[in-house]
């Protein structure tokens, strides 16, 4: 009878631990991919970033209410701020380098309805190097007519007699499809080029992105903000929004009315397309030919900085599509924790 007992009492606890690894807790809860994020080493004035998974691993919604940081040369943006049971979200983490050559320790506060975890915390940390730097460190392709594209501009990348990283260790990208970025090497052994491309599939309107260079093991990184203006047939007034700062009671309300119009006055009609990042805190609807109104959803949180792009389609008979895009920051009212 012992030990039908003790058989017994062992298959119930392997059936209890069994439905806990199939059934979720109930509630909202958060999980991460990591709590210390290591950025490695960033130029001064330069850009380093990293990508954090947050996981829901509870059975109801979880709401990211707030993302707050403690320094100023930090930056969070994330895709969605309500995360259903299961799914995830990308929390993208950015620091720029300062200018004293120090390792910078800074904190992200993650706030949620997590009633177990309503403040996560992340530590970030990078170090700031002075053996490379960029010039020029912002590209501004200025206005420019679309039939005139692609064009491009150089930037140079310069190491230090002393430093350790090697030309051919660097690798570029650019956060914009319609850009590119190729390395060029020069004749100065410590040097190397970078053209960067704006491209004839570009759209009409306003473009802010980067062109990002960081070593094989991306332990060095810098990043270039490249801005423009394409002038097409289609325009966009105002050609971007900086809306807020916003909080949670004014959903529903209208931020922004946009016009598009053709230089040509024809008549169009209008297909907007948001990206992720600004689908579940915007409502675009049209109300005059032309001209789209810009609500903010009722049921959205609050976040930091939000940045995307409002595209636009513009369709009529007697010419070609063309897509004007309108880049967007959303700014919301919450204060930083102080520096410790």
């Amino acid at each position: 009878m012992l030990r039908f007992a003790a058989l017994a009492a062992l298959g119930i606890g392997l059936g209890v631990a069994a439905f806990q690894l199939f059934v979720r807790p109930e509630g909202p809860r958060i999980r991460v991919s990591t709590r210390d994020i290591n950025f490695g080493r960033v130029a001064p004035g330069g850009l380093s970033e990293k990508t954090v998974t947050i996981r829901n691993g509870g059975s109801e919604p979880l709401h990211i209410e707030n993302i707050k940081l403690s320094c100023g040369c930090s930056r969070a943006k994330l895709d969605k701020s309500v995360i259903l049971a299961g799914e995830e979200a990308e929390l993208r983490l950015s620091v720029e380098g300062t200018t004293a050559r120090r390792t910078t320790v800074a904190k992200a506060a993650v706030i949620s309805n997590d009633p177990n975890t309503p403040v996560l915390e992340l530590s970030m940390q990078f170090s700031t190097l002075e053996d490379i730097w960029v010039e020029p460190t912002s590209i501004d392709f200025g206005r420019v007519a679309k039939e005139t594209l692609p064009q491009s501009k150089l930037l140079r990348i310069h190491l230090d007699a002393d430093s350790k990283i090697k030309p051919f260790t660097l690798r570029c990208s650019t956060s914009n499809e319609h850009l590119s970025a190729i390395l060029k090497p020069t004749d100065d052994a410590r040097a190397i080029d970078v053209a960067v491309g704006l491209l004839a599939s570009a759209p009409s309107g306003q473009h802010r992105s980067s062109v990002n260079v960081r070593t094989n093991d991306g332990s060095t990184s810098i990043s270039v903000e490249v801005h423009a203006t394409v002038r097409g047939e289609a325009f966009a007034m105002p050609p971007a929004l900086v809306l807020g700062p916003l909080d949670k009671g004014m959903g529903g309300e209208s931020l922004q009315i946009i016009t598009i119009r053709r230089r040509d006055g024809q008549p169009a009609t209008l297909n907007v397309h948001l990206n992720q990042s600004l689908a579940d805190i915007l409502d675009i609807n049209g109300l005059a030919p032309g001209e789209l109104d810009v609500r903010l959803r009722s049921f959205n949180s609050i976040q930091h900085v939000v940045e995307g792009a409002i595209l636009v389609e513009v369709h009529g008979e007697e010419f070609q599509v063309e897509t004007v895009t309108i880049p967007v920051t959303i700014i919301w009212k919450t204060d930083r924790l102080k520096e410790s």
